[in-house]
Parts: C-alpha cells; structure tokens; sequence
C-alpha cells in the first residue's frame, strides 16, 4: 500500500485508499488500489489502475 499522496474517501462503512507513492522520500507510485471494510476491519484489493500514478489527481485529470 501506498504511504503518501494516496486518495482517500468513504462511505461510512468502507474506506476506500487509491494509487499513491511507496515510501517517505517520493519514491515509485503504485497502480495498486483497496478498500478496508470498518466492520470486519478486512482489508481488500481493489483492481488496479491501468498504469501506476503518483498522485490521484494525475489520474482524475
């Protein structure tokens, strides 16, 4: 999972964490996207997108 310059919302229920950068220092983005269900407290992979990004807003844009 990505550790900064992810997207995050949700719904209530679910959180939902998309794209985003591994590391402290702005390292590589990731397609990877997932989604944690607050009840179960179950983490769950989202497909990815179709090219990693750095930030959410590259790919909304």
């Amino acid at each position: 999972m990505a550790h900064s310059h992810l997207g995050m919302v949700t719904d209530g229920r679910y959180i939902y964490v998309v794209t985003g950068q591994y590391g402290p220092q702005c390292r590589g983005p990731t397609a990877r996207n997932f989604v944690l269900d607050t009840k179960t407290k179950q983490w769950q992979d989202l497909p990815p997108l179709p090219v990693p990004r750095y930030h959410l807003y590259n790919y909304f844009c």
